[in-house]
């Protein structure tokens, strides 16, 4: 003979002791909540399989593994520690390293380097004053490739004032790259070009790591 419970004994309500072990989904079930409920994890939340549209998220950290869409920038160094300075003149066209940092930011291997310089120059006049101001991948000691070139000048008397330019480097050296900061004459009639000072308010450089 069949027993049949009695419907007091159903309820609609499930509670935790109903939920103490893994629960398992079918591969085509779904979980809702139909009004203003919240779905709440005290562990880590794992979708494999993507978030479709997330809303507004209030709160939390990206973590080191997050992985960018190319061209954001992944991380910015606005201090870093300049080294080499020289306010020594150049009488030559071919650039001569007057600062540079080395291993200043750290960055993922494939991804790219963004720098930004400004500095005051100054360029003394023959019969120009033409002066070039370039950044380099390399230190001061051993300039390597030349990434970026500005340059500023009259053809009536001396220049001073300041100068800026950017660079990017898609193919870093390595996971620490060095950069470094040249100048030189842009005319043969140009007497001499410096970096007059590295005040810190004066002289800048900022690093950027780029996702590629």
């Amino acid at each position: 003979m069949a027993i049949r419970r009695p419907p007091t004994t159903f309820s609609d309500s499930i509670t935790g002791a109903d939920l103490a072990s893994d629960i398992a989904i079918s591969t085509t079930g779904n979980i809702a909540t139909t009004g203003s409920g919240t779905l709440t994890s005290a562990g880590a939340f794992t979708a494999s399989g993507g978030i479709a549209n997330s809303g507004t998220i209030t709160a939390g950290t990206l973590g080191s593994s997050i992985v960018f869409p190319a061209g954001h920038i992944v991380q910015s160094v606005f201090n870093p520690t300049i080294t080499n300075t020289s306010t020594t003149t150049v009488t030559s066209t071919t650039g001569a390293g007057r600062a540079d940092v080395i291993g200043q930011i750290t960055i993922t291997s494939g991804n790219g380097v963004l720098i930004y310089c400004q500095a005051f120059v100054t360029a003394a006049r023959s019969s120009n004053a033409f002066g070039s101001m370039r950044i380099n991948e390399g230190t001061v000691a051993s300039l390597g490739t030349q990434l970026s070139n500005v340059l500023w000048g009259s053809s009536q008397g001396d220049v001073y004032g300041p100068c800026s330019l950017w660079a990017y480097d898609s193919t870093p050296a390595d996971t620490t790259p060095d950069y470094a900061i040249a100048i030189a004459k842009a005319s043969g009639n140009t007497a001499s070009v410096n970096i007059d000072n590295f005040g810190a308010e004066s002289f800048k450089i900022f690093l950027f790591e780029v996702k590629q």
